[in-house]
């Protein structure tokens, strides 16, 4: 849990100017209705402002040897090689906040963020693929050099099958003992609060306004937090997706190799694929060989 919060002065006081619970989510509901699509990142703060007296920090540190067991991936689609070389590196990492021209579910527009999966078949899913696009599946291994802040936005529970069940399983009591220390006459209006803006994160659509807005918040603000982790949508929540801080995997992250593969068939849940090539890093530019035996099924790399 957080140990501090510029937006959190840990006292129930908080939410006093806030009536009754059934009042207060009904207030939730009449915010979620605003359409806030041309309103600017310090406009939507005075808003929200008006509806919560906080922005909820609950970050848990993940040990080095823990978070280093991990993988990430990341995929991009139809690289124009003739505008961005298919040996660098960073062109599988996160863009340039150039070319962030519009927000992500994580990211606002101009501020760039490494969207992963946990998962490779996920990250594929997540990226919109259609038949015969090339997509190139980038993956990423962690070397820690100091414990990671990671922003806990998962539901109260998860899917057996969610590789994540464990930090929830460890996450939850904590954040209930915090509410019952904090909030006391409140808790239910800071349970309402959590799950109201930590849903946007699997469910808001294009162009993202609330939860590109508290992204920030968390990746950008004077928390410093390194990774959101959030329910994977198009993963139909059985995994998670991250937006992690650019410096974060600067320092923090490495490559590993990247598999560029042509779509043969996208269903909602399922997608056919046929792996093309693999590129390693030789030296100092990216080298492509066959795809071996075990590259060839991305739903069995862990």
């Amino acid at each position: 849990m957080s140990k501090t919060n510029k937006y959190e002065s840990n006292s129930d006081h908080l939410f006093e100017r806030f009536s009754d619970i059934d009042a207060y989510i009904e207030m939730l509901g009449e915010f979620d209705k605003l359409d806030l699509k041309y309103k600017s990142s310090q406009e939507i703060s005075q808003i929200y402002f008006k509806y919560a007296p906080l922005i909820p920090i609950i970050w848990f540190g993940q040990r080095i040897e823990r978070f280093n067991n991990r993988s990430f991936y990341r995929v991009r689609k139809n690289i124009d090689s003739d505008k961005e070389s298919l040996n660098l590196m960073s062109t599988y990492s996160y863009p340039s906040s150039i070319l962030c021209s519009s927000n992500g579910r994580a990211n606002l527009k101009g501020k760039s963020v490494f969207y992963c999966s946990d998962e490779a078949i996920p990250s594929i899913l997540e990226s919109k693929l259609i038949n015969g696009d090339i997509g190139y599946l980038s993956i990423w291994k962690p070397d820690a050099i100091r414990e990671i802040r990671i922003q806990y936005c998962l539901p109260h529970t998860l899917r057996s099958d969610n590789k994540w069940n464990e930090v929830r399983e460890d996450i939850h009591p904590l954040i209930n003992d915090h509410i019952i220390k904090n909030y006391k006459e409140k808790q239910k209006h800071y349970v309402a609060l959590i799950n109201f803006l930590f849903f946007k994160f699997s469910t808001e659509k294009y162009p993202y306004v609330l939860s590109s807005w508290l992204a920030d918040k968390y990746l950008y603000g004077e928390n410093w937090i390194d990774i959101i982790l959030y329910p994977s949508v198009a993963g139909g929540t059985k995994d998670c997706n991250m937006a992690i801080h650019p410096n974060t995997v600067d320092k923090n992250i490495r490559f590993e190799k990247v598999i560029k593969f042509k779509v043969i068939e996208v269903n909602f849940d399922n997608i056919k694929y046929s792996p093309i090539s693999v590129g390693e890093l030789v030296n100092q530019n990216i080298k492509w060989r066959e795809v071996n035996p075990n590259e060839k099924d991305f739903s069995t790399f862990k």
